[in-house]
């Protein structure tokens, strides 16, 4: 059994269309899916954004499976100037700050690095994608623990890990794989480039990225500038999350280490 993992609805949306359901139920607030997906039997788990909801999630699925492999999937936002909207990041080593600052100064010490499993990273850089579909690269993440939504964050990262991506969850995902001896493998998408700044959502959007009709009408109405924004933002995710589908797919039809 693979476990697939996401904080979102949306990174999962594409994959949960694709997924012979067999059984849906929650622990908590954590949403899981039993069905078999490219021939594989998975596990879909959204877990929520950041390290609390990422932690609770997965310790409670790994109470209730024992996965040969975990597969932790979602958006991030690019640190390299190459990476565009759609580009797939095979992640290795995911790295994790305790604190982001609100504006950029000397780099804090990481709270620590790992390396996802070599072969898993190695298959996966060798998936086929679909004409037409994002790059699919390999380089490390950073998992921080807010948005880093502003350009000139995203740029201070950049320059000061090695990473081309980040994130809000890797990090805490492949620790608690690291603790249960469990192979795990990190991809993220691109939804936001390096140049690009994001909107703060503060109070938008709840843990699962969900807003109310009546809190994205007041949000709106007193922000009205950021409504073709917010459109292109939804655009940008939804091609991220097609290269998510097609990577998720294509790998665990191909891969070979999971039986």
């Amino acid at each position: 059994m693979v476990i697939v993992v996401a904080a979102l609805d949306s990174e999962l949306a594409g994959i949960r269309r694709l997924l012979e359901l067999a059984d849906s139920f929650h622990v908590g607030e954590v949403r899981m899916e039993h069905g078999r997906l490219g021939g594989r039997d998975c596990v879909l788990v959204q877990s929520g954004m950041g390290r609390v909801r990422a932690e609770e999630a997965l310790r409670a699925v790994l109470a209730q499976y024992h996965p040969v492999a975990v597969l932790s999937l979602g958006f991030c936002g690019a640190l390299a100037a190459t990476l565009r909207v759609g580009d797939l990041v095979v992640c290795s080593p995911v790295g994790a700050l305790l604190t982001l600052p609100s504006e950029p100064h000397a780099a804090p010490s990481p709270a620590g690095w790992l390396h996802c499993d070599g072969a898993l990273v190695h298959q996966a850089l060798a998936v086929p994608m679909p004409p037409g579909a994002g790059q699919l690269v390999g380089g490390g993440c950073l998992t921080v623990p807010s948005a880093a939504g502003p350009r000139g964050v995203k740029q201070w990262l950049s320059d000061g890990f090695p990473s081309v991506a980040v994130d809000m969850e890797s990090f805490w995902i492949g620790l608690l794989c690291k603790e249960a001896g469990v192979p795990l493998l990190v991809v993220r998408s691109v939804s936001d480039t390096l140049s690009e700044s994001l909107p703060s959502f503060e109070g938008l959007v709840d843990d699962f990225g969900r807003a109310s009709l009546t809190t994205l009408s007041h949000y709106l109405l007193h922000r009205p500038l950021r409504v073709a924004q917010l459109v292109r933002l939804g655009l940008q995710a939804h091609w991220a999350e097609k290269s998510l589908t097609d990577f998720t797919v294509n790998f665990l039809h191909l891969q070979q280490a999971i039986p």
